[in-house]
């Protein structure tokens, strides 16, 4: 679970996008790095889409929920 201060809510968050939250609380990632950086995780309890798109859908919904924010 996260609780995004900026909205006030609480998210239940899978592994994938518990991975995904911390890999960017480090630092800005771009979406093949972050791509690249989950395959070469250790952790096997998450399931890592199959292409950098599938991987776009996943951050798009956490953009969209505030969870992340996206630089351009």
């Amino acid at each position: 679970m996260l609780y995004n201060q900026n909205s006030g809510d609480t998210h239940y968050l899978d592994s994938l996008s518990v991975q995904i939250t911390e890999l960017l609380d480090k630092r800005c990632l771009s979406t093949a790095e972050i791509y690249n950086a989950l395959l070469e995780s250790a952790e096997t309890a998450i399931v890592i889409p199959t292409s950098e798109f599938a991987l776009s859908t996943v951050l798009t919904n956490l953009k969209r929920t505030g969870l992340i924010e996206v630089s351009t």
